[in-house]
């Protein structure tokens, strides 16, 4: 196994732990994190849990990027934004990518919200 292969195991095992989390009530996640915290298993608070959960609830299987981490995903916070990146051959799509493409969907709505304003006057 390859350390691409390893990294690729590694997304679909984050995907499958949140696909899994989005399959039962938020109710039962409190238990689950105690679940986890008696076998011993670090890093997955209750807090974590539901990040997980949302995001898998949020990036249906059919909307997930293939190769796409799940972390870019999550940074993404919508399908649609995550596509938007993809659509415009931003290489590689990453946080950083996603952090910029927010950036300057900000910028432009700043920028056409003084122009109303100034066409209001």
């Amino acid at each position: 196994m390859s350390v691409i292969d390893a990294i690729q195991a590694l997304y679909r095992a984050e995907w499958k732990v949140a696909d899994e989390l989005a399959a039962v009530p938020v109710t039962q996640l409190e238990q689950i994190a105690e679940q986890i915290e008696r076998a011993g298993i670090d890093g997955y608070s209750i807090f974590h849990l539901r990040g997980l959960r949302g995001f898998a609830l949020r990036f249906p299987q059919s909307e997930r990027l293939p190769n796409i981490s799940p972390r870019v995903h999550r940074s993404a916070g919508s399908p649609e934004l995550l596509a938007s990146l993809a659509r415009s051959g931003s290489k590689p799509v990453s946080r950083k990518a996603v952090r910029r493409l927010r950036r300057e969907m900000r910028d432009l709505a700043h920028r056409r919200a003084i122009e109303r304003r100034a066409d209001l006057r």
